[in-house]
């Protein structure tokens, strides 16, 4: 009987009002069956008892025959979505299969890279700069970088652009005030975090070398800021820290409450600064 072509049945004999109004029929020849005489005293109550249970038992299948509906429905848009599910399934396998092959040429490189730093390749260790670029973020500030690499040593020129990373003006709230002032910030003290700032990030540079090339014991930086050259009366690009850095002595300090500009006596280095006047130009070591 679960055949589409008999859903009208399911449906009219699954109906409540449908079911009540055979319910009433046969219960109406149930009693008048037991009202009579001879055979119809018995036939029609047994009658009457079949059909009820007959159409009872369709009441309860109608729900079993909407589920086969239902699958059979659901089985065939599975059917007639066939091609289209096997082409979007394809599709991502595909490109699963392209990442895939992507990370491998990916982790082919680093392993190169891995290899030529541990076989102390100078080569190698450009590649690791240019590939890991672990100093990415001092260029958010303005500054520029480049490097020299040899078997034991890394050269590092760092070219600081002070007005675009120091403030020269300080902002304070008055004590009875309500609005914001701002004054200029006093020469000494702009040179004081200038200084600072250029130690800091030489410290930072050598940590972050340091860090991703092990077999490097020594990094020099050159801090190379805009000075006033009074023979030309221009300002040119002029190294005012150079330092060679000590991996086993960088590892003793103690980053976290150390002075920038104090730990470079920690290191040989030339740097000429006053307070009052800022750096002055050194010759690279």
């Amino acid at each position: 009987m679960y055949a589409p072509k008999n859903r009208w049945i399911f449906k009219t004999l699954g109906n409540k009002i449908v079911l009540g109004f055979f319910g009433f029929l046969c219960m109406v020849g149930l009693i008048y069956g037991l009202a009579q005489d001879g055979f119809l005293q018995y036939f029609l109550p047994i009658i009457s008892a079949l059909v009820f249970f007959t159409i009872l038992i369709f009441r309860y299948g109608a729900k079993d025959f909407e589920k086969n509906v239902a699958l059979e429905n659901k089985l065939s848009e599975l059917e007639n979505s066939r091609k289209l599910l096997l082409e979007d399934n394809f599709k991502y396998q595909q490109q699963a299969h392209e990442q895939y092959l992507k990370d491998q040429e990916e982790y082919r490189k680093m392993m190169d890279i891995v290899n030529g730093v541990i076989g102390k390749d100078s080569q190698a260790y450009t590649y690791a700069l240019n590939y890991f670029n672990p100093l990415e973020d001092l260029k958010e500030y303005g500054s520029h970088i480049s490097f020299e690499v040899s078997s034991d040593k890394i050269s590092v020129d760092f070219y600081v652009h002070s007005e675009d990373v120091v403030p020269n003006t300080i902002k304070f709230i008055p004590r009875k005030g309500l609005e914001i002032k701002e004054e200029q910030l006093s020469k000494s003290r702009f040179n004081e975090i200038y200084q600072d700032y250029v130690c800091s990030c030489i410290l930072k540079i050598a940590k972050e070398i340091f860090q991703l090339l092990p077999v490097v014991n020594k990094v020099q930086v050159n801090a190379k800021g805009s000075l006033l050259n009074s023979a030309t009366g221009n300002f040119e690009e002029q190294t005012i820290v150079s330092v060679n850095i000590n991996r086993a002595k960088l590892n003793e300090l103690n980053l976290d409450l150390l002075d920038p500009s104090d730990s470079m006596s920690n290191f040989e280095h030339r740097m000429d600064f006053i307070k009052n006047e800022g750096f002055k130009p050194v010759k690279d070591l």
